[in-house]
């Protein structure tokens, strides 16, 4: 596959996992000449658009989620809501690492709520506050795998 930018021969990567709801494929396209990097997962089975998982202790960290492209991820305690374009890849991710991801994405912005998000982000993986994490996806392959 050539790179959408360049136009470079691009690295294409196909991953299975499997997990008890099925399997799914992540694809990862790399660019070696201009770093030009896109990732997205295709699951073999089609899930239901939405998904929640209550977050309440630090066990539940290790929890896994597969998230498209084109999921939205919600934390409705915090007001916090990542939409594709702030993060337009797909991956397979722990919570304990999407709670760093979204982290850094609050990180890079200015609003005056941010420190406190963080802060409360923080106490979730102390097991000292606890959060909702919301999937919303319309193309059905996304999934919490609790």
């Amino acid at each position: 596959m050539n790179c959408p930018i360049c136009g470079y021969e691009a690295e294409v990567k196909r991953t299975p996992h499997t997990f008890r709801f099925g399997d799914v494929i992540e694809l990862s396209y790399s660019c070696s000449k201009c770093d030009f990097k896109f990732s997205d997962i295709v699951s073999t089975i089609k899930h239901q658009e939405d998904h929640e998982f209550y977050i309440n202790a630090p066990e539940k960290l290790n929890t896994r989620i597969v998230k498209s492209k084109n999921c939205i991820i919600e934390i409705p305690e915090l007001g916090i809501k990542v939409k594709p374009g702030d993060d337009k890849q797909g991956y397979v991710i722990s919570v304990d690492k999407l709670i760093d991801k979204i982290k850094t994405l609050l990180e890079t912005r200015n609003a005056p709520e941010k420190e406190y998000a963080i802060s409360k982000l923080n106490a979730v993986k102390t097991g000292d506050f606890a959060i909702t994490v919301s999937l919303h996806d319309q193309d059905k392959n996304s999934i919490i795998s609790i």
